[in-house]
């Protein structure tokens, strides 16, 4: 099988689904416009124009004449919602965390206040 475009004869596959076409070969990717697929015999099996196709996708020895839409991009689906179970854990991790910097500054505080009595509490007029 082959096809005739622009007076170049191209060696190819081609098949026919619902909505399209694909060609594979060396150089089909190039064809661009009116062109005719042949049977190795030379009887025309089709006639084709690129213009006549919504969409036409072109790679390295390929080339693909489809009528069917690009599919819509498909939104991310959101994450599923925290259960109550996960809610309460992060919210007593979160006031863990809380209470230890607290914790961390009373200590501190006292510290401090303990050796300001060690030192005699500073100076006091009575």
């Amino acid at each position: 099988m082959y096809i005739c475009a622009e007076k170049k004869k191209i060696p190819c596959a081609a098949s026919g689904a619902a909505g399209g076409w694909t060609f594979t070969g060396e150089g089909v990717e190039d064809v661009q416009g009116a062109f005719t697929l042949h049977a190795d015999s030379g009887f025309t099996l089709a006639e084709f124009d690129t213009a006549d196709w919504l969409r036409t996708q072109r790679a390295a020895g390929s080339l693909v004449l489809t009528n069917t839409p690009e599919a819509e991009p498909q939104p991310e689906p959101a994450p599923p919602e925290p259960s109550p179970a996960e809610v309460n854990a992060q919210a007593i991790a979160e006031l863990s965390i809380v209470q230890a910097e607290m914790q961390a500054q009373t200590d501190q505080a006292l510290a401090e206040l303990s050796l300001l009595v060690a030192e005699g509490g500073g100076n006091h007029a009575v």
